[in-house]
């Protein structure tokens, strides 16, 4: 029918956006921190429920060169809370899931698929995003940084601003 068709017109429209650097803003002092991160020798991976396009639009945000691991639920086929992509990044990393997890500090914005995720596959600390401004959240990417290396995440509840 002709709404089915206008439908599929406009999906394939957003489905091609999303694919574009430009539908996406990075969070302030993203790849600064990153790039201290990694300075420091921490090993910065993404893990997303999100489709197989994520990696060649991380690879046109210029981000590919700031991680160590990019894992997608879509090729993993496995989603967050699941812990298969949480191994999945740290094997890619060189780590192994019983003996480096409670090193690892993940950060998320969904505290069921990213927080409770992140605890089972027994990561030592797991942080959540949220899009509210307020005390004890971090706005820039660099007191993130800090956080991770100070030591400080594990006994903190920081709440990163979300800026996607």
């Amino acid at each position: 029918s002709q709404d089915d068709e206008r439908f599929e017109g406009i999906f394939d429209a957003l489905y091609y956006h999303y694919t574009c650097p430009e539908a996406w803003a990075l969070a302030p002092g993203a790849v600064p921190a990153l790039q201290r991160l990694r300075a420091a020798g921490v090993k910065v991976g993404v893990v997303s429920n999100w489709d197989t396009r994520l990696p060649s639009l991380l690879k046109r945000l210029n981000l590919v060169n700031e991680l160590d691991s990019i894992v997608v639920s879509a090729q993993v086929e496995a989603e967050k809370p699941d812990i298969k992509p949480f191994q999945v990044a740290m094997e890619q990393m060189g780590l192994n899931l019983e003996v480096d997890a409670e090193r690892c500090v993940h950060v998320g914005d969904d505290i069921t698929n990213d927080v409770e995720g992140a605890r089972r596959a027994g990561y030592g600390c797991s942080l959540h995003w949220t899009c509210g401004i307020g005390e004890g959240q971090v706005f820039d990417m660099s007191e993130l940084a800090d956080a991770v290396l100070s030591n400080d995440c594990a006994d903190t509840s920081y709440e990163v601003l979300k800026h996607l």
